[in-house]
């Protein structure tokens, strides 16, 4: 992430200078907000919403709000403009995650000179979000590992009735939503802002936005910095192999650094590996209960906090203390890691949901290099909500948990 940032700092502030740009750097130190009514809403942050056409081809007709934050610049005399975050997805939000760790993510420099702002896309999170009324605990209870035909023919079956339930209850809304609209969307928020041009941070999915503003709007971009690019070539099939592909190398390499740390609460006597493949298959027979929630902890649920922390070397400890204690009959902390709408206040997540999951400079080819069959990220029913890329250098759980104890002479 550090690697990431900095790349990030140097394109926005290169943005100022580059001939085309200037004027955006020159322009009046105070953007106008007068489209966007603010009202402060959490820790220095102000929220506000923008009124957006629902059917673009009928831009008179029904509107919908999209819900938008801001972090202002901190130096007002330095201001540069907007700096509009998109953390991926599809359907990942941006005001929650802003106040979650924009404050910290982002370097001094940087957020003295400009707005950090970001939007909750159509039909996601606080901007009219779509209701397709699944029996969630019902989809998830579904077998993520299908052992034969039926539990199979239960995916395929799962699957189809949230489509069918999303087509019967998504209302106009659902024909509405994709990424065109998101960038239509993009461009109706900068001009309420009062931007002539912006600049623009897009991790993962966040790209595919940023990249066709940017075809769409050339004029109005001021500085572009995307990471973790999504191809638009690439088919459905071919995405979600390498998706899960990459899940499986980072999730790998994960086991390997763990076994290597005595600190690491899941190190399981040196081979996490193995601790994690008994404890799926006994998940597949039996999950836990956890008492007042409805929801089982079998293999979709740690799936799903696997999902939500892989990324995000700082929790590496917490997924960590999670597989053991759920080794240890207890998925409490499971189902808290794997719970987007929790994470904010059960998991202290300390950076965003981008998926650029990072790699340990210790992390190499792990030597228990064969597949396991109870972990098989591409069987499951629903993709990930954002991919890893392993290749950016991090810390690794030895730096983590610090220095393991030393043993009396």
């Amino acid at each position: 992430m550090q690697r990431l940032f900095a790349l990030v700092v140097i394109t926005l502030f290169l943005g100022s200078s580059i001939p085309g740009f200037v004027a955006a750097q020159d322009a009046t130190p105070t953007a106008s907000s007068a489209a966007v009514a603010w009202s402060p809403c959490a820790d220095g942050w102000e929220c506000g919403a923008v009124a957006v056409p629902l059917d673009y081809a009928d831009p008179a007709g029904e509107a919908i709000d999209l819900a938008l934050t801001r972090l202002p610049a901190a130096d007002p005399s330095r201001r540069i403009g907007v700096l509009l975050v998109n953390f991926g997805g599809p359907g990942g939000t941006a005001v929650s995650t802003l106040h979650e760790v924009g404050a910290q993510l982002f370097p001094d420099e940087l957020r003295a000179r400009f707005d950090l702002v970001g939007f909750d896309p159509r039909g996601v999170g606080e901007s009219a979000p779509l209701d397709c009324r699944i029996d969630l605990r019902g989809y998830y209870a579904l077998d993520p590992s299908p052992d034969d035909a039926a539990e199979r023919q239960a995916q395929v079956d799962g699957a189809r009735d949230f489509a069918a339930r999303c087509a019967a209850n998504g209302g106009a809304l659902l024909a509405a939503m994709g990424t065109e609209n998101v960038v239509r969307d993009m461009e109706r928020v900068r001009i309420a802002l009062g931007e002539q041009t912006l600049s623009y941070l897009g991790l993962s999915y966040g790209t595919s936005i940023g990249a066709r503003y940017a075809d769409r709007y050339p004029d109005r971009v001021r500085a572009f910095a995307l990471d973790a690019v999504l191809a638009p070539s690439l088919d459905g099939a071919t995405l979600l192999t390498q998706w899960s592909a990459g899940y499986e190398r980072s999730f790998d390499a994960f086991l390997a650094d763990c076994s290597a740390a005595l600190t690491c609460p899941f190190h399981a006597g040196g081979d996490a590996g193995a601790a994690f493949d008994g404890l799926m298959q006994r998940l597949d027979a039996a999950p836990l209960a956890v008492a007042g929630d409805p929801r089982p902890v079998g293999q979709s649920a740690v799936l799903a906090a696997i999902d939500g922390t892989l990324w995000n070397p700082p929790q590496w400890p917490q997924l960590a203390a999670a597989l053991a204690a759920a080794a240890g009959g207890d998925g409490t902390d499971v189902l808290a890691l794997g719970t987007p709408s929790t994470t904010a206040g059960r998991t202290g997540r300390t950076a965003p949901p981008a998926r650029c999951s990072p790699r340990s400079p210790a992390w190499t080819t792990p030597s228990r290099g064969t597949r396991r069959p109870t972990r098989r990220s591409s069987s499951r029913s629903s993709p990930p909500r954002r991919a890893p890329a392993p290749s950016t250098p991090t810390k690794s759980f030895r730096a983590s948990f610090g220095p393991p104890p030393r043993r009396p002479r």
